[in-house]
């Protein structure tokens, strides 16, 4: 991202929340434009599992590549969306009106005015997509974007809500999608699923 068109993805968050801008701009601006691109298993993933899900109890930790991605298919319950809107919101929803929310949800899909490019979801969406295989591409697509979009906005509404201790929670999750191990969701015993490259890709 150029520093023009980052200037302008900031002026777009601070028009819409003044004050927030830059905040929530830490926490997305490694989005814009970012190439997902799965990677095999991080070494010290177990290690980084302890800080990411603090909001509900999980078992352990699967994971899967991208070769058997039908079987995570086949495993996913709960997409990180799904999971966390509860307990999660119900933490956000007291400093939170409704009307906000649905100010940060609509502009996750907005793009900033004059710009050519897509809103950030919109680019999620076609990146990830773009980063599996034609067989996985729309049935695990849905679900990353589920997942991600959830991520982003939780540690947006954070900031919205002047609580940028909880914000920072959130961090290691969407660092785990930076560094290509994608946490899809959780099946139904509540083992947490990691999406990963196959380790030949390496």
């Amino acid at each position: 991202m150029t520093e023009n068109e980052s200037d302008t993805h900031l002026a777009f968050w601070e028009s819409r929340f003044p004050g927030k801008g830059e905040a929530l701009m830490e926490i997305l601006r490694p989005f814009y434009d970012w190439e997902p691109e799965l990677k095999p298993v991080l070494p010290d993933l177990e290690e980084r599992i302890r800080n990411v899900v603090f909001w509900r109890d999980t078992l352990d930790v699967k994971v899967f590549t991208i070769s058997d991605g039908g079987s995570l298919w086949a495993s996913l319950w709960d997409s990180l969306w799904s999971s966390p809107r509860s307990s999660l919101w119900a933490s956000l929803r007291d400093s939170l009106w409704a009307s906000l929310r649905d100010s940060l949800w609509d502009s996750l899909w907005s793009s900033p005015r004059f710009s050519p490019r897509f809103s950030l979801r919109d680019s999620l969406r076609d990146s990830l997509r773009d980063s599996l295989r034609d067989s996985l591409r729309f049935s695990l697509g849905f679900f990353l974007l589920d997942s991600l979009s959830a991520s982003l906005f939780y540690s947006c509404g954070f900031i919205l809500a002047d609580k940028p201790e909880e914000a920072a929670k959130l961090q290691p999750l969407l660092d785990l999608w930076l560094a290509g191990n994608f946490p899809v969701g959780f099946d139904k015993d509540g083992n947490l699923l990691i999406l990963v490259a196959d380790p030949e890709s390496e």
